[in-house]
């Protein structure tokens, strides 16, 4: 069984701080200072989840290296298993090459016994063919007593010679007939081990497949990891860049005058303030900036120098682009159709920002049009209105 690193918790924990980060650039504050604290507890937070990650980018790397030393382990059980296979599977074929020789051996033995019994039994017929009196014949044909008694030695020796051969050819034939019996037997026993051996290469085949796909998986969850840092140092830079604005935005404003943001069109269609006609809605019938009504794809300027701090869709707003002027001045142009530049962007007063649209909560095309001092929204007539009085 391989013991395997679990990340997945992890890595969503920080796919939903993902998100919460993001959410958390979109939010208004009432001061500029209340941002400030609320960016920093983001950082704080993030270098928290950053050095999480770290821990377990080393303790992944760990994990691989016990893998690969575990993949190099079971490679050599592996190798050792398929060498004793081997010479198992060679003592097996000699094993059976011997019992075929002790077969051929066996056989043999029984054709010379039967050859021998044959032999003996044909003496015997001659010898005793007309019974008791043929033998009788052959030893009283003899001239003397002598050669009579030489005739029945040699008559005995020649049937005990036979008798004796065929004593010994059955001993042979029961020896050899053993020897198969052990060398089967031996084949059996290897056999067994060959499955056993088999089994276990088996079982490490097995293993080292399993070892192999964690090790694709933890180096998959690296790569993860490593992305996650990325981004999360990426976010950490971004509220960096952030607190550093707003400690200047806190300095006076010394940007000077705003400019009509859209120069093909000065009609007002709705002003800032309450709007009677809205009054059913309460507190949303309040209306925070300016609208100028104009023709879809009109270019909206930037009304003053500055920095791009949101370019991006929300609510309402639809595509809406801030604009920070530093000094905690901030414009706010919604409902745009295009947007030409991007967050971080510097641009200066009169640049072609974007173009007229109606996206979001809109009754045609017009340009939202806000000004922020340090969160507080004010009329944009007091920056603007010379243009149109």
């Amino acid at each position: 069984m391989v013991e395997k690193m679990k990340i997945s918790v992890l890595i969503k924990r920080l796919v939903f701080l993902a998100c919460a980060f993001a959410l958390m650039f979109s939010v208004a504050f009432a001061t500029i200072d209340d941002e400030i604290r609320q960016r920093e507890l983001e950082k704080e937070h993030l270098l928290q989840i950053i050095d999480e990650i770290n821990a377990s980018l080393n303790e992944n790397r760990k994990f691989q290296e016990d893998v690969n030393i575990k993949i190099i382990n079971t490679n050599l059980k592996l190798g050792e298993i398929e060498r004793e296979i081997n010479d198992i599977s060679d003592k097996i074929a000699t094993t059976e090459d011997e019992i075929r020789l002790k077969e051929k051996e066996v056989a043999e033995l029984n054709r010379l016994v039967d050859e021998k019994q044959e032999l003996l039994n044909k003496r015997l017929r001659v010898m005793y063919k007309e019974g008791s009196v043929g033998y009788l014949e052959v030893l009283l044909g003899s001239d003397s007593l002598e050669e009579l008694l030489s005739r029945a030695d040699i008559l005995q020796t020649i049937v005990k010679s036979d008798q004796d051969m065929i004593v010994e050819l059955e001993d042979a034939k029961a020896l050899a007939q053993k020897k198969k019996e052990e060398l089967a037997a031996k084949k059996e026993h290897l056999a067994e081990l060959l499955g056993q051996k088999i089994v276990k290469k088996e079982e490490q085949e097995a293993l080292l497949a399993d070892l192999h796909a964690y090790s694709l998986e933890l180096i998959q969850d690296e790569e993860a990891l490593q992305e996650a840092v990325a981004i999360r140092a990426a976010e950490q830079a971004e509220i960096d860049r952030i607190i550093e604005r707003l400690e200047l935005s806190k300095l006076a404003y010394v940007g000077g005058d705003f400019i009509w943001p859209v120069p093909s069109s000065y009609r007002i269609t709705s002003p800032f303030g309450y709007r009677p006609e809205l009054a059913y809605l309460g507190a949303g019938s309040f209306h925070n900036g300016m609208d100028i009504g104009a023709n879809w794809g009109e270019d909206v300027l930037a009304a003053q120098s500055g920095t791009v701090v949101t370019a991006t869709t929300m609510w309402g707003y639809g595509n809406v682009l801030m604009i920070d002027h530093g000094g905690g001045m901030v414009t706010v142009y919604g409902h745009l159709s295009e947007i030409y530049v991007s967050q971080g962007q510097d641009v200066q007063v009169g640049d072609v920002v974007a173009a007229i649209g109606s996206t979001g909560i809109s009754t045609g095309p017009h340009l939202h049009f806000e000004v922020r001092d340090n969160g507080e929204r004010k009329d944009p007539m007091e920056y603007v209105g010379q243009y149109v009085r």
